[in-house]
């Protein structure tokens, strides 16, 4: 466990954070409204006036601030900056100018192999006993996969205000905890920055959300959740750890896994818009935005708590299955479960 003085450090990296991100994120607002960088509602978008579009960019710079000042100057995180940086760049110029699927894959690619370079990607201390030759360049390919699998994970749970920011906030606050557990200081402090720079943020970006993360900030938010799981030694307690962030990642994930079956379904390719997120189906319900975030929230919270029980040999690999199975089945009832009652009622 992290000792009592750099935790305070931690605490105060964290608040530093906050406050950097709540003054400087109404200077971006006022730029994007100068600048006409606005996120107008039209298609699948149906908030009521333009929004600024420049909050990746507020997050960038909150981020970059805290970090400068409060992490070790003899840590190099070059490709990691590289790779973020390179994301949010590739997300800004989408947001100002769309570009093709082609190319934002492409960009996505570059920053990928950015982060492996630098040598996150999946190793042999974070999955145990396990060995095989094979091993490397599996976890290779495993690794980059990941990264590209979480960081559009992020972008599509961003349609509506504050989602991304909370479904992040939950998955960065239980990347602390393990990080705590596992005496990591240099990625703890990582991810309490990322922490108190979201929770200034949120303060504009939830409902009536003032300002946007936009592609520039989910992406930017996305690759450095795809690759904090690659700084953390998993299988310190138990053999199956390296799935332990699969479950805290659990809500960016399912989004992504029921809009690939859905939109097939559908005859539609999984990378173009529709309106089959899960915010879209509780919206179609009558729940606020408030009560998505709320149960949002929720579900982050029960993934966090299974996710330190399996981790640390409470559960069983299979009683965390089981576990996560009926969770999925909770969600998926908050989601269907007035259209399945509907038909059933229909036959």
């Amino acid at each position: 466990m992290i000792g009592l003085f750099p935790f305070v450090v931690l605490i105060a990296a964290c608040i530093f954070a906050i406050l950097t991100s709540f003054l400087i994120t109404p200077l971006f607002i006022k730029i994007a409204f100068a600048r006409d960088i606005l996120d107008r509602p039209t298609g699948l978008k149906n908030h009521k006036t333009p929004v600024p579009y420049l909050g990746g960019l507020a997050v960038y710079s909150s981020f970059i601030i805290a970090l400068a000042l409060f992490f070790p100057v003899d840590q190099n995180l070059s490709f990691f900056l590289i790779g973020s940086t390179l994301l949010l760049l590739i997300g800004l110029v989408d947001d100002l100018m769309p570009l093709s699927a082609f190319y934002k894959l492409l960009g996505q690619i570059m920053a990928a192999l950015c982060f492996l370079k630098g040598g996150f990607f999946l190793k042999q201390e974070f999955i145990g006993s396990f060995s095989s030759p094979l091993f490397p360049y599996l976890f290779m390919a495993i690794s980059f996969f990941w990264v590209l699998t979480i960081v559009n994970a992020i972008n599509l749970v961003d349609i509506m205000d504050g989602l991304a920011s909370t479904s992040a906030l939950g998955v960065f606050i239980g990347f602390f905890v393990f990080a705590c557990i596992f005496n990591r200081y240099c990625v703890a402090l990582i991810i309490s920055i990322c922490i108190g720079t979201l929770v200034g943020f949120l303060h504009f970006n939830k409902a009536p959300a003032k300002i946007y993360l936009g592609d520039a900030g989910s992406l930017f938010i996305g690759g450095i959740l795809a690759t904090i799981p690659f700084m953390l030694p998993w299988g310190t307690y138990t053999a199956f750890g390296f799935l332990t962030p699969v479950i805290i990642l659990g809500v960016p994930l399912v989004e992504v896994l029921s809009l690939v079956i859905i939109r097939t379904c559908k005859g539609t390719p999984f990378y173009l818009g529709s309106p089959d997120h899960f915010a879209h189906y509780y919206l179609a319900q009558s729940w606020s935005k408030k009560s998505i975030l709320v149960i949002v929230t929720a579900f982050n919270i029960i993934l966090i708590i299974v996710s330190l029980l399996f981790n640390l040999g409470y559960l069983s690999i299979l009683s965390t299955i089981i576990t996560l199975f009926l969770l999925l089945v909770a969600w998926c009832a908050t989601l269907y479960g007035k259209y399945m009652l509907f038909f059933i009622n229909k036959k």
